[in-house]
């Protein structure tokens, strides 16, 4: 059996999250199964699994400069091709039982328009080539463009797909408005269906000793995220926003540090990727900033350990929901208030929009009013989540079993 999954992101320890959890899952009903994964990524660092379990490819596909090739391959069905590139590619996916598009942010839609078209050609070479595909819960559109050639290539792409697993309800609405209204299904991000080696990473927590000394000088340590945004298509040219950014968190901080209260920072990038020395920038004698070679595995043990998280970036935010940790959450996309909406934590979400200091101080401070409350709310919710996100593996599952 050949599971492949292509535009997997990795550097980020949420994109690593909602991958491992899915080939953690595969494994264990499928042992022998061959997986192989494309990661859109140049250099590939802190991979966890060895060549033999998983056959990782960051092959570049299509290249601009080659377009002619491309439609060779496309119109051969991928039996001819010049260049090196489109021949790995069409070795990777060929005999595949199902190809997935992997878990991660709205690739496919207006947001990224300007890269959404090299995704939509691979997976239309993928049909092209009569392999079954499917989406695995990733995020997606809007498609309010008005270019029919694109909009064309998306239908095309989308309703030949074997299914269509949306990770929020927003990213539903925004396919079936689209008019793709058969195959669309709601479930939640990969991360939520797999739970790690409690025991394996206590230990690393215990042997962190830098980390531990600073945890113990405080009865009540938060988590946090940040980032300028600095990478985002809509959001990267608005200074304003930028320093918006920083004065909130800063004020949040100074508020935490009359109350006595630890800060720990979460780097969520890693390899190629750096937001450590982001991170830093806050830092003042109540803050610690762990390290950025600790897996996902382990931050989300960590999670478990803290009083609350006030995070921007999602997953920082999809851990502590899965670890049944308080948790307040700054939008930026529909991702998270998508996942905020149906859970009906609204009350503890910040969008973009609204964020100032005084915001974030008072949701946290709502927060600690409403402690009991919103732990219990976690801890009935967290197996119905778990459950929810394996819908999509149970449809992979489902698909597989036909072979």
């Amino acid at each position: 059996m050949k599971v492949t999954i292509i535009h997997a992101h990795w550097n980020n320890r949420g994109d690593e999250a909602a991958l491992r959890a899915f080939v953690d899952e595969l494994y264990a009903k499928y042992e022998n199964a061959d997986i192989y994964v494309q990661v859109l990524s140049s250099i590939v660092k802190q991979f966890p699994y060895d060549d033999k379990r998983i056959h990782l490819s960051n092959v570049k596909f299509p290249k601009r400069k080659n377009k002619l090739d491309y439609w060779m391959a496309y119109l051969t069905k991928g039996r001819l091709s010049i260049f090196s590139n489109t021949r790995e590619f069409v070795k990777l996916v060929e005999g595949s039982d199902l190809v997935l598009h992997g878990p991660g942010g709205p690739s496919i839609g207006d947001i990224y328009y300007d890269v959404e078209e090299e995704y939509l050609k691979r997976l239309d070479l993928i049909r092209r080539m009569g392999i079954k595909y499917a989406f695995y819960a990733p995020s997606m559109g809007p498609f309010e463009k008005k270019d029919e050639k694109r909009n064309a290539l998306r239908r095309r792409v989308l309703e030949n797909a074997e299914f269509i697993y949306l990770r929020e309800a927003t990213s539903e609405k925004f396919v079936k408005d689209f008019g793709i209204k058969n195959k669309t299904a709601v479930s939640l991000d990969s991360a939520f269906q797999h739970y790690s080696d409690e025991q394996k990473y206590a230990k690393q927590l215990d042997e962190y000793k830098e980390l531990k000394e600073f945890m113990s000088r405080y009865d009540r340590v938060v988590g946090m995220t940040t980032t300028d945004l600095s990478w985002h298509p809509v959001h990267k040219k608005n200074l304003e926003l930028k320093d918006n950014i920083f004065n909130s968190f800063a004020q949040l901080i100074e508020h935490l540090d009359k109350q006595n209260i630890g800060v720990v920072f979460i780097p969520q990038l890693f390899g190629i990727h750096n937001d450590r020395r982001y991170m830093e920038t806050f830092k003042k004698d109540n803050c610690f900033v762990i390290d950025d070679t600790h897996d996902t595995y382990f931050q989300q043990y960590l999670i478990s350990q803290l009083y609350a998280v006030i995070g921007m970036r999602y997953h920082s935010n999809i851990f502590s929901a899965k670890m049944g940790t308080p948790f307040i959450s700054v939008s930026y996309e529909q991702k998270m208030s998508g996942f905020m909406n149906i859970s009906g934590l609204n009350d503890y979400c910040v969008p973009i929009g609204e964020l100032s200091g005084d915001n974030l101080v008072n949701a946290f401070d709502k927060l600690c009013d409403n402690y009991d409350d919103y732990k219990s709310i976690l801890s009935v919710k967290k197996e119905e989540w778990s459950q929810m996100a394996h819908r999509t593996t149970d449809a992979v599952f489902e698909v597989l079993g036909e072979k």
